[in-house]
């Protein structure tokens, strides 16, 4: 009896890791899949769209690609023509927006950002990124008494 109470084991463990190896797989493909058909034109007014709504800021984008990579579990963003500006600067008194720098309401500007994160890692809550480049990002910091 107890020979055959760990086979009954045995095969529901097998049963369960093949479940979750399947599972995985599929959300993976998923993933690849849907990268895989988000194009540029579509996928760059989404992006403004939900930026704006999210953010207390203008922000305009020239251009978002998503691209996977096949032999790993990275899918890479590059967003060309980032600008984002600050809304509570125009709720400003004129008299204080008028001591402010000509940019002073723009909080980053960006010509070219580039990187990547591993899909496989964020079911475990592991952030994991990778090849993240920034080409000419000014960033501004100000403070207002």
């Amino acid at each position: 009896m107890h020979l055959n109470s760990r086979r009954v084991a045995l095969r529901i463990f097998k049963v369960v890791a093949w479940v979750f190896f399947a599972v995985i797989l599929f959300v993976v493909g998923m993933v690849m899949a849907t990268v895989s058909m988000l194009k540029p034109e579509e996928l760059t007014p989404l992006v403004n769209v939900v930026a704006n709504k999210v953010l207390n800021a203008d922000v305009s984008i020239d251009k978002v690609a998503v691209s996977g990579d096949r032999k790993s579990q990275y899918v890479y963003i590059d967003v060309d023509g980032l600008s984002i500006c600050s809304r509570e600067m125009k709720s400003l008194p004129q008299s204080v927006r008028d001591t402010i720098p000509a940019w002073g309401d723009t909080l980053i500007s960006l010509k070219h950002f580039h990187g990547g994160i591993n899909i496989a890692h964020l079911f475990t809550g592991v952030v994991d990124l990778r090849d993240i480049s920034l080409t000419h990002a000014p960033i501004n910091i100000l403070f207002v008494n």
